[in-house]
């Protein structure tokens, strides 16, 4: 069975922060004021986009079931889920 992480489905789309995260390589959040910054942060970001997105879209790697997993524990852990909103009428829950 190949991973998908198809763009048909934006529900499921798991980024890069998400699978660096998973595979203990957090990308740093940089504060980019020059071109040389610009530049040096998509370096980085292309260096972890092929260690660790790379495999999944070549069916190299198929523990996509334990990235879900790990993103449901930190949904979980944050408590977003059972954090209440009071929102406008207009408003609907799920949009946020």
């Amino acid at each position: 069975m190949k991973a998908s992480l198809g763009n048909e489905d934006l529900n499921a789309e798991i980024g890069l922060g998400v699978l660096a995260e998973y595979c203990g390589r957090p990308l740093p959040v940089r504060e980019i004021v020059s071109e040389q910054d610009l530049v040096s942060a998509l370096t980085d970001i292309l260096e972890v986009a092929d260690r660790f997105c790379l495999p999944y879209l070549l069916g190299e790697k198929l523990d996509i079931s334990d990235v879900k997993r790990f993103i449901e524990r930190k949904i979980a852990a944050s408590g977003v889920e059972t954090k209440k909103y009071s929102l406008p009428k207009k408003v609907r829950e799920e949009w946020l």
